[in-house]
């Protein structure tokens, strides 16, 4: 058992002489920025050059191939951030040099479902100093990289069914000509997006047979899922990592973004001279048929049917004022003007004048020709407003007196109001509601007089000021005293009264009143 784990340690101390920090060969800190990192690795390449070491140039030659590969590595952000998540763990596996051996001889995997490649047999791929050049040899970058996606495509197979791109040659293209042929765009695509089928049950932490009670075993499945997911997590991130290291150094990709980044030079007008000059000839034979020839005559007939049809532009009129609008907004806008206001009245009062002459008298009463905007009336606004009120100008027009019209209404509402705060004309207001309305009635409404010129808003203040004049009528009445009958105008007054002469006593006049709850009480 000694001597296994003294062979165990030497095997694993040998192995760990083949791991190579990064930032200790480039002579930097872990968080170095990008710009040290290349400072340094100048200045050691110029120190580490093969043409600077004739004398052991063999020995340079392998010091410059770590240097360029570590700047690889730390100068790539994706790169770097996979290095130092995985840089703890990169200690090879105990076979991780005989696996690599079977994959660059391409010999066929192990048929038994264990765990096969694991991340730290894939973090020897992670080496840009694995192959000798960019071919088809044994030692070449497509075979290597061609053999381990055989690999890793088997393994899958094992567990599931899912037939991915392979890596290919040197000799395909990053898009295919034609959908026959391969292309390296189809590869990357999907093993970009890999998701492993293996469930990983060989990271379980817990055997669960070995549970005392149900509880404990749930805990134990619990802390399995867990690592599972951890690992299969850890494993996809490997594969995609590596994917993206490999598409980075690969030549097709090189290749497809020069091509990309060239500009793109205009397109021949005919690839073929012979087929522009047959079809040139066969336009001049070609002869136009009757069927299809168009008459100059009818050639807007459709127009001319479409506007007499009223398929023009739209349009408002104004028969009072012979005018036309584009617009809606602009007819709305002339109808509330003055002017066409006054040409209405104007037109009206000549109608007037017309019924007259022709003596149709009271019998047609005229409507305005044109219906007006809310809130402004194109007649006489009170039954007293007649012609009369209108004055002719210079030019003949029709000038309304409007200000004396508005005066005349103001000092008749006025004296309305004055008649309705009479106190001494009881009958102005009556409490029977109107039948339609519900409000209460003008005496002169109910006689057959209707009083005009009166709003709803002034009607309700002249209401709301007979009830007040009614109320304090009604409360001057109670403040008196029982006793010596004297009158007081607030209750303060009165109840220091009543305290000062001791004037407490009750009303007396309760005789003709119902009883109440009490009386009934007691009346059961």
């Amino acid at each position: 058992m000694g001597a296994q784990e003294s062979k165990g340690s030497s095997g694993g101390s040998g192995q760990d002489e083949h791991i190579i920090d990064y930032y200790e060969l480039l002579e930097v800190s872990e968080d170095a920025t990008q710009e040290e990192i290349k400072k340094s690795f100048r200045r050691l390449a110029l120190i580490h050059h093969p043409d600077k070491n004739q004398d052991n140039v063999e020995e340079a030659n392998k010091k410059f191939t770590a240097l360029q590969q570590a700047y690889e590595v730390l100068s790539d952000e994706q790169e770097r951030a996979w290095y130092d998540s995985h840089k703890a763990s990169l200690v090879p596996e105990p076979d991780a040099q005989t696996v690599f051996e079977d994959i660059k001889k391409g010999a066929p995997p192990s048929r038994a479902r264990d765990r096969g490649l694991t991340v730290k047999h894939l973090a020897r791929f992670f080496d840009s100093s694995i192959w000798s050049a960019y071919d088809n040899s044994d030692d070449g970058f497509f075979t290597i990289y061609g053999n381990l996606f055989v690999r890793l495509q088997a393994e899958e197979n094992m567990f599931e069914g899912v037939q991915l791109p392979p890596f290919g040659d040197s000799t395909w293209t990053w898009i295919p000509a034609s959908k026959d042929e391969n292309g390296a765009r189809s590869f990357y695509n999907a093993w970009l997006n890999f998701a492993t089928a293996k469930d990983f049950s060989w990271s379980d932490q817990w055997n669960l047979s070995e549970a005392p009670d149900r509880r404990v075993r749930r805990l134990m499945e619990k802390d399995n899922k867990k690592a599972r997911d951890d690992a299969r997590k850890e494993y996809n991130d490997t594969i995609r990592s590596l994917v993206q290291f490999i598409r980075k150094r690969d030549p097709r990709y090189k290749a497809h973004l020069v091509n990309a980044n060239q500009p793109r030079a205009n397109p021949t007008p005919s690839a073929n001279p012979e087929s522009a000059h047959k079809r040139q000839q066969l336009a001049e034979q070609y002869v136009e048929q009757d069927w299809q020839k168009t008459s100059e005559k009818q050639l807007h007939a459709d127009l001319e049917w479409a506007i007499a049809e009223g398929g023009g532009s739209e349009e408002w009129e104004c028969v009072v004022c012979d005018k036309t609008f584009r617009s809606e907004a602009a007819w709305n806008s002339h109808e509330r003007s003055k002017k066409h206001i006054k040409e209405v009245e104007r037109l009206r009062l000549q109608m007037l004048r017309e019924g007259e002459m022709l003596g149709l008298g009271e019998d047609i009463e005229p409507q305005d020709l044109s219906p007006s905007p809310a809130g402004i009336s194109a007649g006489p606004s009170t039954p007293g407003e007649t012609a009369d009120d209108l004055d002719e100008d210079e030019d003949g027009g029709v000038v309304f007196k409007t200000k004396q019209r508005k005066r005349n209404k103001k000092a008749a509402r006025k004296a309305q109001v004055d008649e309705l705060d009479d106190p001494e004309d009881p009958g102005m207001l009556t409490n029977e509601p109107s039948e339609q309305t519900g409000d209460l009635v003008l005496a002169d409404e109910a006689a057959g007089t209707p009083v005009t010129g009166m709003s709803k808003k002034e009607k309700r203040r002249a209401r709301e000021a007979k009830k007040a004049e009614a109320s304090e009528g009604s409360t001057s009445s109670q403040l008196r005293c029982n006793v010596c009958e004297e009158v007081f105008d607030s209750r303060t007054k009165l109840f220091a009264h009543v305290k000062g002469k001791n004037h407490a006593q009750a009303e007396v006049e309760n005789e003709g009143r119902p009883a109440g709850k009490r009386g009934k009480r007691t009346n059961r």
